[in-house]
């Protein structure tokens, strides 16, 4: 599967009726962070909660391990989805 096509996939298509963030690596090397900034404007158009944030010099992994020194920032995106709420830009 090519990077684009999982992106794809990972993203999914909106609408989706619900509340989502994608979180990025700035440096990220599977999902393109146009794809993804084409998926936020899109699910935003059909009325959809959503967020990205890009995470500043790190890559596709580093957002994925709680001993990165950016696991914070995953960590607060996570709970502010099982909070209800979306987390500040």
């Amino acid at each position: 599967m090519t990077p684009a096509a999982a992106a794809h996939s990972v993203c999914g298509k909106p609408p989706m009726q619900t509340m989502s963030h994608r979180v990025l690596g700035e440096h990220e090397e599977y999902v393109p962070l146009p794809l993804a900034r084409s998926y936020v404007q899109a699910a935003e158009r059909t009325g959809d909660r959503v967020r990205l944030i890009v995470i500043p010099g790190v890559g596709h992994f580093e957002i994925a391990s709680p001993r990165a020194a950016i696991w914070p920032k995953v960590e607060s995106a996570i709970r502010s989805l099982i909070d209800g709420k979306l987390p500040p830009l």
